[in-house]
């Protein structure tokens, strides 16, 4: 384990740079003793929100709920539907899966979720305060899994935003979906956020996959960070016989059928006209 930094014999420029590869907001105009705080108060561990648990539960409460495993399905299977054209499933499909999970949570939880995050932010929805990842996956033939941390075609971007991954403290929970179409199930993965924090640091660089450039897959988890978050999860639930396949026809015909049915009368008064 690498020596503990003595700030008191760095200089304010050093100490600024500390805080700026740490990504600590509000350095810029502070004094050497005032810059010494903000990097021993970020030094100390995170502790858990005391709502982390409470949360979690109710999330988990919902997942092994049988009926609610049903409805999540059937939205999987709407999305299979909307995103498959020509027999290829498409990357928007992803962000519909995530809708289709939060949208049976909120269904059970009302109010004491918050959806109406920011597309921009990492998490997906609040849970009380606590916030919530979402992400999915299908096991591949090699029985791995891609977790996409981040998308960038830049290299540099990319380079920076890694940095950032290993160095800013995390207080974002990770829900882990995985669709093992081999063996019919999904298995969803609930990771704390601490957990994902002390993997990060123990494996820095090697925690992540990075690819730039055209038809790249941006910043993903590695396979082995990935396996220890699963190993790690705060909770697991398998949904067995998890059938998503569906007869809808692809999401262009569905349109011109459904246009084919509508009458003029009855379009909303907002339509463009033809």
């Amino acid at each position: 384990m690498s020596e503990p930094i003595k700030y008191s014999d760095k200089k304010v420029a050093e100490l600024k740079q500390l805080c700026k590869d740490r990504y600590i907001s509000g350095y810029s105009s502070k004094n050497k003793d005032d810059l010494i705080k903000l990097l021993e108060e970020y030094d100390k561990p995170v502790e858990e929100s005391s709502t982390i648990d409470a949360s979690l539960n109710k999330i988990k409460e919902v997942l092994e709920n049988p009926q609610a495993q049903k409805e999540l399905l059937y939205l999987y299977r709407i999305s299979q539907g909307e995103y498959t054209f020509r027999g290829t499933t498409g990357s928007e499909i992803g962000i519909s899966r995530e809708k289709d999970l939060v949208a049976v949570l909120k269904y059970y939880l009302g109010n004491d979720i918050d959806v109406s995050i920011h597309n921009k932010l990492e998490e997906d929805f609040l849970m009380y305060t606590d916030k919530i990842s979402v992400k999915h996956a299908t096991l591949d033939k090699n029985k791995e899994i891609a977790i996409k941390a981040k998308w960038t075609a830049d290299a540099k971007k990319a380079a920076e935003a890694i940095t950032k991954f290993i160095n800013k403290r995390n207080n974002i929970n990770m829900l882990i979906v995985v669709f093992d179409m081999v063996n019919n199930q999904i298995i969803i993965h609930c990771i704390k956020y601490n957990i994902i924090n002390e993997l990060i640091a123990i494996h820095g660089k090697l925690a992540f996959n990075s690819s730039t450039g055209t038809n790249n897959r941006g910043i993903e988890y590695s396979k082995k960070i990935v396996d220890e978050f699963c190993k790690k999860s705060y909770f697991t639930i398998t949904i067995p016989n998890a059938n998503i396949k569906t007869d809808i026809i692809d999401p262009i015909q569905r349109r011109c059928d459904l246009l084919t049915k509508c009458r003029l009368d009855t379009l909303p008064e907002s339509a463009p006209p033809s």
